[in-house]
């Protein structure tokens, strides 16, 4: 933990400041906690639009079912985890493969990307849409993503969706 974010205990020295008291005491030790910058943490605008690009490469590679416009992104130990199977970086592609052999017309609505601020972790949450080929039915799919970044690639993908009413439990 940060130093600055420690709780931090005041002792009998406090009993010396009873002309402030307690509560003016807390009010300077928070103000003072709180003018001290914490710069080591903020992500740079470089971090913020690597990631970016990073989450729009995932993205068309499942527009365009093809992993490899994706791939240079995983580490080589990456793995996708979703309600629907756990797949190590090497299978994504093979499931790509399969479920556009059920699917098409994907459409997916990117409604927010968060980066942590030491750039190791993210979320991405996202619509997915997407009809099934044998019947023409229409599946939308709220989706929320966790993703895992070691050396800025994708150590893990968790994907986390209602797989229990999707037309795509059902293919």
């Amino acid at each position: 933990m940060h130093a600055a974010l420690q709780p931090r205990y005041v002792s009998a020295g406090t009993e010396r400041c009873k002309g402030v008291g307690r509560k003016g005491l807390l009010v300077v030790v928070l103000l003072a906690a709180w003018m001290v910058p914490v710069t080591g943490y903020a992500q740079s605008a470089a971090q913020k639009a690597a990631f970016q690009a990073l989450a729009e490469r995932q993205l068309q590679s499942w527009l365009k079912a093809d992993f490899s416009i994706a791939a240079g992104d995983w580490a080589p130990d990456g793995e996708l985890i979703s309600p629907g199977g756990h797949l190590k970086k090497g299978e994504i592609q093979g499931a790509m493969t399969d479920y556009f052999k059920h699917f098409k017309d994907l459409k997916v609505v990117v409604k927010r990307v968060i980066l942590s601020s030491d750039g190791k972790e993210a979320a991405i949450e996202w619509d997915w849409n997407v009809v099934r080929i044998r019947d023409g039915a229409q599946a939308h799919s709220p989706d929320c993503i966790i993703v895992d970044l070691e050396n800025n690639k994708i150590k893990s993908w968790r994907e986390y969706f209602d797989f229990g009413g999707s037309i795509e439990a059902n293919p």
